[in-house]
């Protein structure tokens, strides 16, 4: 049979488990999705139009190809565009670009790619722009809700 004690701190673990989850949820919430410590984000990025692939199958043809230099974080959809978000390790940002180039090139990704990268205003790495990469030419990119 338990003592008083240990009765107590477990029922102390509880509450502390149930606060740090609501501090958790909270922050997801409120918009926090911070990027972890060395890691980059990727954006890749097309116009949604009638006959192009899903967010989500291209999510899985981006996951199969990472070959561990990326994670594939999630993907949307926003007015006509669809984005996958991935992060990389920052040493391998350069090679998941040209992995990721590849792809396109390979007519593995939809017509219209665009890829960016975030380049951190902080050390928190929560704030940020995103710097276009490909195609060469492209000046701008954003993400809009």
């Amino acid at each position: 049979m338990p003592t008083k004690h240990f009765t107590r701190g477990v029922h102390a673990l509880r509450r502390a488990g149930f606060v740090l989850s609501l501090a958790i949820l909270w922050a997801l919430a409120a918009g926090w999705a911070p990027a972890f410590a060395g890691d980059t984000q990727i954006v890749v990025q097309w116009p949604v139009a009638a006959g192009s692939p899903d967010a989500a199958k291209v999510s899985e043809q981006l996951t199969a190809a990472s070959d561990d230099f990326y994670y594939v974080d999630g993907d949307d959809v926003t007015g006509k565009t669809a984005n996958v978000f991935l992060f990389a390790d920052d040493a391998s940002v350069a090679e998941s670009v040209k992995r990721i180039v590849a792809l396109r090139k390979r007519g593995l990704l939809p017509e219209g790619v665009r890829i960016a990268i975030a380049r951190y205003k902080d050390d928190q790495r929560m704030d940020w722009n995103y710097e276009p990469v490909f195609p060469a030419d492209l000046k701008t990119f954003a993400v809009t809700p």
